[in-house]
């Protein structure tokens, strides 16, 4: 059993409406900033894991010279440049973001070709986690024994996307279930979606998905993908807000 770090990002984003972060430079030095970040949190403990740095830009091709050296950690680095389809970015253009980053996910891991009980720690790229290790080694904990660990509210009937801890094998499934539903246009967001499957099917009671309590607490100078997002919303208030919202 693998675990491997993916770091989700589309540093030239497909759908320019609503999208905050267009700037390739902009986004590729917070995605730098959030791996120097990994290895200074974990040092030689980064051996123990595979990094993946998955992009869907479609006129940008990322390249090892773009990040940020990894010195002896360097072959632990992949990176998979996914490229969509015209059907799939009109699919896209109609559905939002939250498809686009199913999608990405679905030929990521496609393209690892991993085991069913490789654990993958799903990051969003720009977002430079305060704690990544202490998140990461409470994640895996338990994963023994769930095929997905994530935070959510059960009063806002939500789940928090931008971290969270899989088993390979649910994630392929989750994916194929979630794409036909996922439709941000229509208020199908990605994170409500989820929530509503992990009800639906019941998958806390049947001992398959377990609470995570803890926030992913990111760098406050980090700007929301979305133009529509509060002004100031990575404000640690704010994201103290969020946790104590996440526990009910």
């Amino acid at each position: 059993m693998d675990q491997i770090i993916l770091l989700t990002s589309c540093l030239s984003p497909v759908l320019k409406k609503d999208i905050a972060n267009n700037k390739i430079n902009n986004n590729l030095r917070d995605l730098n900033i959030n791996i120097k970040n990994i290895l200074k949190k974990f040092k030689f403990e980064i051996l123990k894991y595979k990094i993946v740095i998955a992009d869907c830009s479609q006129d940008f091709t990322l390249k090892i010279d773009d990040i940020y050296p990894f010195n002896n950690y360097l072959k632990e680095l992949k990176i998979l440049n996914i490229k969509f389809t015209e059907e799939e970015i009109e699919e896209i253009r109609k559905k939002g973001k939250g498809y686009s980053e199913l999608l990405l996910m679905k030929y990521a891991i496609s393209e690892l070709n991993l085991k069913d009980t490789d654990i993958i720690h799903k990051i969003t790229g720009r977002y430079c986690l305060v704690f990544p290790k202490t998140l990461i080694k409470y994640q895996a904990a338990s994963m023994n024994n769930y095929n997905l660990k994530i935070l959510f509210s059960k009063t806002f009937k939500k789940t928090s996307c931008h971290f969270f801890t899989i088993k390979a094998s649910f994630l392929r499934k989750l994916i194929n279930n979630l794409l036909p539903e996922v439709d941000d246009y229509k208020g199908n967001i990605i994170e409500n979606v989820l929530f509503d499957f992990i009800e639906r099917n019941k998958l806390i009671s049947k001992g398959l998905v377990k609470r995570s309590l803890i926030f992913a607490y990111y760098s406050s100078r980090i700007k929301p993908g979305s133009s529509l997002a509060r002004k100031g919303s990575s404000r640690y208030i704010y994201q103290i807000m969020r946790h104590l919202a996440f526990l009910f």
